[in-house]
């Protein structure tokens, strides 16, 4: 999963650059919410425990979905790195410290719904839910990023001794 991974983040860096962020976090949400499905659907369609010969047919089926949810996983990584470059630098730190805290907590949520005796294909169902919420979150944020754009203090400052320097050269070169 591992390799689908870094191959997707390579591709996004590369082949994807010019693909707009809004369109890579819908595949990304499309992509998220098709390998829980599936995963979800395997899990219904799990053999009996005393099946002598077990098809491997669902089997596949989730880890075609594992390899899904890790090209999401590498993509939406990826792309909402690339979207924080219109924001302040230092938010690359809570990206960081939230992506951390959301293995913890799903690992405890995932914990305590089998805790109680819910089972897998109804938590990969409740989790489906939650890939809405990211996704109508990014789309909030990209709104904001358009009505507030915000510029690093060293690039507005760079920009106004260029367009200084340029009015300097426009008067220069009228007196003359």
């Amino acid at each position: 999963m591992t390799g689908f991974s870094i191959m997707t983040r390579l591709a996004n860096g590369t082949i994807l650059i010019n693909v707009p962020h809004m369109t890579r976090i819908l595949a990304v949400s499309c992509l998220s919410i098709t390998s829980l499905s599936l995963i979800a659907l395997a899990s219904f369609n799990a053999p009996a425990k005393d099946d002598k010969d077990p098809g491997i047919f669902w089997f596949c089926v989730a880890v075609a979905a594992s390899c899904l949810i890790g090209v999401a996983g590498g993509m939406g990584e990826a792309t909402f790195l690339g979207f924080l470059k219109g924001y302040p630098s230092h938010t690359v730190g809570f990206v960081s410290s939230g992506t951390g805290f959301a293995g913890i907590s799903g690992t405890l949520t995932l914990l305590v719904l089998k805790g109680i005796g819910l089972a897998n294909q109804y938590i990969f169902i409740a989790a489906l839910p939650t890939i809405i919420v990211y996704y109508i979150a990014f789309q909030w944020l990209n709104r904001k990023k358009k009505k507030f754009p915000f510029i690093e203090p060293k690039v507005a400052r760079r920009q106004s001794m260029i367009d200084q320097h340029n009015r300097e050269s426009e008067v220069n070169s009228s007196a003359k």
